[in-house]
């Protein structure tokens, strides 16, 4: 009888201890796997936030781009129009003009030309920079939005993680009621 009384307990102590440390790997892993989630949601959120913030700073550039391209094109109207006034004077005094207010005109019309051309360029390198921002802007978008794609499925991920740690301790909790009314029922 004390044999099999002895043989019994230490059957149940070893089941209790096989028990207790499947419950603790299990515990450990789900903390580890927790603590892994935490850290990839850390980082993609401080990624997610860099991009925002590089968006935003492309927005202003890009707004700024925007305002110079419209005082530019506000000069060239005006030196058109200083050009035309000047093709204007040119032909009503074409044949009263001397040597002297000939090559004054024709200065005039040469700075006017210039003017114009460097401002033609300042516009069109400042629309080349918009594009290039805008692409960058696109594809910044595209990256944040996949940062967000990437965080939403980790959340699912953490969410399935937590549910499956709330079953495998409401199981763990059942068991031990189960062995706790079975030791006292012995």
């Amino acid at each position: 009888f004390r044999g099999y009384l002895g043989r019994r307990l230490a059957r149940l102590e070893a089941e209790k201890y096989l028990f207790s440390k499947s419950q603790s790997h299990g515990i450990e892993f789900g903390r580890q796997m927790l603590l892994e989630h935490r850290l990839h949601a850390t980082r993609l959120q401080s990624q997610v936030s860099l991009l925002t913030q590089e968006k935003v700073n492309s927005e202003e550039q890009v707004e700024a781009l925007l305002e110079e391209i419209s005082e530019f094109q506000q000069i060239v109207t005006s030196l058109e129009r200083e050009m035309h006034e000047l093709a204007r004077i040119e032909t009503e005094a074409a044949g009263v003009l001397d040597q002297a207010g000939r090559f004054e005109l024709r200065e005039q019309k040469i700075r006017l030309d210039r003017e114009f051309g460097e401002m033609l360029a300042k516009i069109a390198d400042r629309k080349e920079r918009l594009t290039g921002l805008e692409s960058q802007l696109a594809t910044m978008d595209r990256a944040r939005q996949e940062k967000e794609e990437e965080m939403r499925t980790l959340e699912r991920k953490l969410v399935v993680l937590l549910n499956e740690q709330q079953h495998e301790l409401e199981g763990i909790k059942r068991r031990q009621e189960k062995k706790g009314e079975l030791l006292l029922k012995a």
